[in-house]
């Protein structure tokens, strides 16, 4: 049989379910009554996403949102600075002149100034081509998430037999790997009680 177009027909669920791929979408809301946002919060942000995973996962089903509902959601005044740095501040022109001339050579800069300077020019181009941040710090792109052999191999029906606690506690860190993981420098802050 080809593959069907889906749509909401019984035809288009019985191949998408033969073949194992998950057609439904499943989301995971959390309660939490106090949150540190700028130490807790990105930690529990994982800690929710990577459940949503295993649970997805699970029931043959695509993880969708992640919802937080947050009481007592505060920022501690000792971490007002790390915040700021990690949201990123936007680069001075002079800041950004200087990034350009470590990416240029000294040769390429001072021609481009030549160019540009006697006719009201700015170096605006310039910093998009050679990819100059705006700010302090920019996003990187998403990283991946992958499963190893311990679901891809997994027998199912043998599965079904152990106790879901047994087997969700079964699960150790080596099992998933992320890939493509880009991070920006850390930002230490002290714990606050």
């Amino acid at each position: 049989m080809d593959r069907p177009t889906f749509e909401k027909n019984e035809t288009a669920h019985k191949w998408y379910d033969e073949r194992n791929v998950p057609t439904r979408a499943i989301s995971l809301m959390w309660n939490q009554r106090s949150v540190d946002t700028f130490l807790g919060l990105p930690f529990n942000i994982a800690s929710y996403g990577l459940l949503l995973e295993i649970i997805a996962k699970e029931v043959n089903m695509v993880p969708d949102q992640l919802i937080g509902n947050l009481g007592d959601t505060h920022l501690y005044l000792n971490h007002i600075e790390q915040a700021k740095e990690q949201i990123g501040r936007e680069y001075t022109h002079g800041e950004r002149t200087e990034l350009l001339k470590r990416a240029m050579s000294e040769e390429n800069y001072n021609k481009a100034v030549d160019e540009l300077m006697p006719f009201g020019g700015g170096l605006s181009e310039y910093y998009d081509s050679h990819k100059i941040p705006k700010r302090t710090r920019e996003p990187f792109p998403l990283s991946a998430l992958n499963f190893s052999n311990w679901y891809k191999n997994a027998n199912l029906e043998k599965q079904s037999e152990i106790v879901f606690n047994e087997w969700i506690e079964s699960i150790k860190i080596e099992d998933f790997k992320v890939e493509n993981y880009q991070s920006h420098a850390a930002i230490p802050a002290p714990l606050s009680n």
